[in-house]
């Protein structure tokens, strides 16, 4: 319950930051990120040419005007499109985004050319810091080290659909060359709030 109460006056801090505008994307991006947000702070990346690993899938489907979730689902979980929703989500995932400063509360944003550097000190800084912590046997400071692997976000952003009750949210959470995790998804309203309808493409690497 205490940990509910503060992750809830967290959010309401950070969406309180922006105005009405990008409130919505910034309520569903935060939705996204959570599985990653116990360390604190998002740090991400300037800017974004495409939706990640399967944007040529993702291109495919929408041609064919059918998205559908990935593995077993119910029936339900997919979205067909007429040709205008076609065109439109064709055009808005070939925009490269370009995000400003400070997008979240805590947050911290990189030029995208320095991606790889900054997570080569950042994982240097976190493996010093847990070997202390295990040599020093400090099981309290391992256990918070566990949840602030650093991670670095990419994200497109969220495009809406059908009168804005539908969002694809596509990222990329990076912790190393070969460390991290992408998806592509779609959320819905439901009861007023921003919930993951389906998964259309995700990756662990």
């Amino acid at each position: 319950m205490r940990i509910s109460l503060i992750m809830f006056l967290l959010f309401s801090i950070c969406i309180s930051a922006f105005g009405q505008s990008d409130q919505q994307d910034t309520v569903i991006l935060l939705n996204a990120f959570r599985a990653f947000y116990r360390s604190g702070q998002i740090v991400y990346v300037d800017t974004v040419e495409n939706c990640g690993f399967a944007t040529e899938r993702l291109k495919q489907a929408i041609k064919k005007g059918k998205l559908t979730a990935i593995g077993k689902t119910r029936k339900d979980n997919f979205i067909k499109l007429n040709r205008s929703e076609r065109k439109y989500l064709l055009e808005q995932i070939k925009i490269k985004t370009i995000w400003d400063d400070n997008l979240f509360c805590d947050s911290k944003r990189i030029c995208v050319d320095s991606l790889w550097t900054y997570l080569k000190k950042e994982k240097t800084k976190y493996y010093e810091e847990l070997n202390r912590s295990t040599l020093k046997k400090d099981s309290l400071t391992y256990n918070k080290l566990k949840y602030k692997y650093p991670y670095v976000f990419s994200f497109k952003k969220p495009i809406f659909l059908k009168d804005k009750t539908i969002c694809l949210i596509s990222f990329t959470a990076l912790c190393g060359n070969d460390c991290g995790r992408a998806e592509i998804s779609f959320y819905k309203i439901q009861n007023n709030e921003w919930k993951k309808w389906f998964v259309f493409a995700a990756g662990a690497f």
